[in-house]
């Protein structure tokens, strides 16, 4: 999040705001858009911390029709404010995430490049633009080689190197995604539910199925939020059924795949993957 730091007269409002910030971390989404709300109206005008606050807060609740205007009207209304890198790149972040969830992946992409056009080691942008790269649009050629552009600057980057081992793993080279989830810290690999769930993906394109849906269950525990949850799981019944599929068991394939559709979640992706299997079977 974002603290206040501004001049004597707009201490009221960093404190609504800090107090936003609070809750926000505590999960108390109520609250922390009151005090968010509350400290904007005691400036007498936009102040970025509270209103960037105020949109991440309504992003997460996924009202984006709500928190694009909060930022033009930040930048309309207090553009020097928005002339720093730190905030340009939060503006651009939120409204890739905005455009991103109206599916404009053009403009998402757009504004994730021109993240890495102020800050070439910003890892966020790499492995947000390999995520549409791959889950969306099914190029994991594109995924890779963004990924690698970005460990060029990073090369340890705990991220970057879990989405390569899978985007190698979806286009079937195995041995390369193995050789990269073995470089990844096993410290840091034993608490991340990404990699967990990349080396459940990769157990069971090697027919380990069962050791790879094991995996897949250690990383839905993992997992700090219920979206998060449902993703993991989404994921699970569309590998597996991948792998029934392919091994002529349509029957099978057809019901881990209608087990990903009945699955809630804010993202459409897994949804129309499984839509697009099910007719194969």
């Amino acid at each position: 999040m974002f603290e206040s730091s501004y001049s004597k007269q707009a201490d009221l409002a960093g404190v609504y705001n800090n107090l936003g910030c609070v809750y926000d971390a505590l999960g108390d989404g109520r609250h922390a858009e009151s005090f968010f709300k509350t400290s904007l109206r005691e400036m007498s005008g936009p102040t970025n911390d509270a209103f960037l606050n105020l949109a991440d807060h309504l992003l997460k609740e996924r009202r984006y029709e709500e928190a694009v205007p909060l930022i033009q009207t930040l930048e309309k209304e207090a553009p020097d404010s928005v002339k720093t890198l730190a905030w340009r790149v939060t503006v651009k972040y939120i409204l890739a995430r905005h455009y991103y969830h109206l599916k404009d992946y053009a403009k998402a992409l757009g504004y994730l490049s021109e993240i890495l056009a102020i800050d070439e080691k910003d890892t966020g942008a790499y492995a947000g633009i390999s995520y549409i790269f791959s889950e969306v649009r099914e190029d994991y050629d594109d995924a890779i080689r963004i990924l690698r552009e970005g460990l060029a600057h990073v090369p340890k980057n705990l991220a970057l190197l879990n989405n390569l081992a899978y985007n190698y793993l979806m286009k079937g080279e195995l041995e390369k995604g193995r050789k990269i989830l073995d470089q990844i810290d096993e410290h840091e690999a034993i608490e991340s539910t990404h990699v967990r769930g990349t080396r459940g993906l990769l157990l069971i394109k090697e027919h380990a199925i069962q050791e790879g849906a094991r995996f897949y269950n250690i990383a839905i525990r993992l997992a700090k939020d219920e979206e998060t949850k449902a993703q993991v799981r989404q994921k699970k019944n569309l590998e597996l059924g991948r792998h029934f599929l392919g091994q002529g068991n349509k029957a099978r394939a057809r019901k881990l795949f209608l087990e990903a559709l009945k699955i809630q979640s804010d993202s459409e992706v897994y949804r129309r993957q499984a839509e697009h299997l099910l007719r194969l079977c």
